[in-house]
Formats: structure tokens, sequence, C-alpha cells
């Protein structure tokens, strides 16, 4: 049996273990490491820094199970996971007092593992620009600091006030005692409950202070997305088509958040069917480049004068019945490529040399048309009447398109 020599400097020397030996000082020293965390109870915060030369350091709290401040709900962090992200998480170190105002991130919402703790209607505000900013991009100029947005929460009631100064200012109310007339009757201006609005001229978006979290967020993502909308778009399109566009895209930014309640159903149906004729793509654009853009869209698809008919007929109040029953088919889009195409015929028997089986033709054409689309076709065919030479076959169109 061979033995193997061993040097003199491998041996232990009391507890103290020779330096010679790589492995077994590793071993030591792991050992140590782990009695080194074992004696450590007391929960460390490691600060925060932010400068602009490198990305802030994450939040890291190390501490024993109920050491996390009580607004921090374990349940809802992992939630919120899949909706905004890990590192988002990261910012949810929740405030003992948190405020009831939100102002704008400190830096862009793309980089939310860089800003610091946050209160409760700050990660609302978070999670309502998280979503926006996935869904329409660079379309939502309010999460920029320069846009100076303020969120703020309020109570039932005083939510109202504050609705009611807004419905006094639209209706061009600017004395103390009228305004203060308006927030007296507020059950009036606005029964039932509010959930919260915008109010524009004084860029602050208003949420129910009562509201669980997630109604919060998704009433959040709503009124920042009218404060978002062309500047034209409202006064374009008028409240019933506002909101129906708003709650469609409400729905399709927090299409990742868990069932909530839903808004303005009826005035969807609408904006439905007006996409079913101009496609979602043009509805969104002209939401957040211009109204004229839906106007111009619908009136090219079906014919002149279409959009301003659809508005008469929604806010008719003298006409009892749903807004399908006031639309009738007036947005059809089978109706409304069909009705494209006979006035186009139409159009080029009044082109050039008018003979009269050329009118004969259109006085069957006109025999295949409701009466209620007449005012478009009217609109039409009269300036190629009109310059029609023989005053026979003008008394003869006019006759027809009675």
């Amino acid at each position: 049996m061979c033995l193997r020599a061993i040097p003199v400097g491998h041996f232990k020397q009391g507890n103290r273990l020779s330096k010679k030996d790589p492995f077994k000082r590793s071993m030591a020293q792991k050992q140590q490491v782990q009695a080194a965390v074992q004696k450590k109870d007391t929960p460390q915060v490691l600060p925060l820094e932010n400068t602009p030369e490198s990305p802030a350091p994450l939040l890291e709290v190390i501490g024993r199970q109920g050491m996390l401040p009580r607004e921090v709900n374990p349940a809802q962090v992992y939630r919120l996971q899949p909706e905004i992200g890990n590192r988002a998480i990261q910012r949810m170190a929740i405030q003992r007092n948190p405020p009831d105002t939100a102002g704008p991130n400190e830096l862009p919402v793309i980089m939310p593992w860089t800003a610091g703790a946050m209160s409760p209607l700050e990660m609302v505000r978070f999670r309502a620009e998280t979503m926006l900013n996935e869904t329409f991009g660079e379309r939502i100029k309010t999460i920029r600091n320069a846009a100076g947005m303020q969120v703020t929460q309020l109570d039932s009631d005083e939510l109202k006030k504050e609705y009611a100064r807004k419905a006094a200012e639209q209706a061009g109310k600017t004395s103390p005692d009228e305004i203060q007339q308006y927030v007296d009757n507020r059950n009036r201006v606005y029964p039932g409950t509010l959930e919260g609005f915008a109010f524009q001229s004084r860029n602050i978006v208003y949420v129910n202070k009562a509201a669980e979290d997630d109604e919060q967020v998704v009433t959040l993502v709503h009124e920042m997305l009218h404060m978002n909308a062309a500047s034209d778009w409202q006064a374009t399109v008028k409240a019933d088509i506002d909101e129906g566009t708003t709650e469609l895209l409400t729905q399709k930014a927090c299409a990742k958040m868990k069932a909530t309640k839903k808004a303005y159903g009826a005035q969807m149906g609408i904006v439905q069917k007006i996409i079913q004729v101009v496609g979602e793509g043009t509805l969104i654009n002209a939401y957040f480049n211009g109204g004229s853009i839906l106007v111009n869209a619908v009136d090219s698809m079906i014919g002149k004068g279409t959009f301003n008919t659809l508005l008469d007929r929604i806010m008719d109040r003298t006409v009892i019945g749903t807004f399908d029953e006031k639309i009738g088919k007036l947005l059809d889009p089978q109706k409304a490529n069909w009705l494209r195409q006979k006035i186009d015929e139409m159009k080029g028997l009044l082109g050039g040399w008018v003979t009269d089986a050329n009118i004969d033709r259109i006085a069957v054409i006109r025999g295949m048309i409701d009466q209620e689309d007449m005012p478009q076709v009217r609109q039409e065919l009269y300036p190629l009447i009109n310059s029609l030479w023989s005053e026979r076959q003008q008394s003869h169109m006019i006759e027809i398109m009675s």
C-alpha cells in the first residue's frame, strides 16, 4: 500500500484552518456567512437613489413576516404582476398616510423601476397610465410632466359639488350666486353615483375615493382618455358618440384586468355601428387627431351629410325610442354600399348627353330607394339636374326626385 506524503502545512492548527487548503476554507466561509445572516433579525431598507447617470436600485425590504406597511396586500401584488409587470411592482411601497392628490410621474411611465415609493392613489394613476401607454402610446399626452395634469380623490358629496361647478361652467354661468345654485342642486345635476369626471379647464381628473382601487383605475383610464381626445372631438361628435367611443377605448386599455363595471352600453351600440362603416382604426384616429376625420369618413362611405343626419337622429329628444330605433338603417353597411352604387349609377346617367331613356332608367332606380334616403339622393343629384339644358327633362327629374 502506497502512502501519499501529506505536506505539513495542510494539518489543522487548533481551530484555525491553514490558508493552503482552499476547499476547507470556502466551506468555512459559507458557514460563517449563514451564521451572520441568521443573526440578522432587524428589517433593513436599502436607500433609493435616483440619479440621471444610472438607473436607481430597486427597493429591497428584508424583514420578518408582518413587517411590511399594512396597506400592502400581497395578494394584490400577485394579481398586478401580469397587468403591469414585475418591475412595476417594485414601486409598490405604499405610504401610511397617503395624500388625496397624485401629480404626474417624475419619470416616464416606461421606466417604473427608477421611481420611489407611491401612495395608493399614485399607484392607481400609475396603473392607469401604464395601460394607456401600452395601448395608445404617444397619443396619451397627459403622462408627461409638462402636461401638469393632477388626479384628486374626493368623497361622493364633494365629487358632486365639483361636478356641479363644471356643469355651471359649461352652461356659461360665471357669477358666484349662479354657480352656488348649481352646487346646492348637485343631486339634480347628477343623480345617482358619480365615479369620476375630467375637469378640462382645471387640468384635473377627479375620482370617487370610496370606490375600490380597480374601479378607480378603470374610471381614471376613461377620464384620462377624455383629457387626451382631440380638441374638436367632443364638439364635433357630441356627447353620446364621445362617451361611447371613450368607453370602447377604455375597455381596450383595461383588457388585462378582471371584469369591472361597464358603462355607456347604449352609446357603445352607436359606435359599433359606426365602426362597421368606417373601421375601428379610423374611429381611433379621429378620437385623437380630429373629429372631422370621422365626419368625412362616414360621409364618404354613405353619402354627404350622413353624419349630421346621424347626430340629428341621436339628439332628437322628441322621438321616443332606443338609439337603434332612431338610427334605423342609416348606418347599415350593406345598405350604405348599395345606396352608394345606385347614386353613382344615376349620376353616371346624368353625365354627358342625357336621353329620355336615361331619365326613364333613373325613375326605375328611384323606385328602389326608401323615402328616408331621398334627402341624400337629392343633395347629390340636384347640381346635375340643374345643369340639364332641357327644361322638360329638368321638370321630369324634379318630379322623379319628389
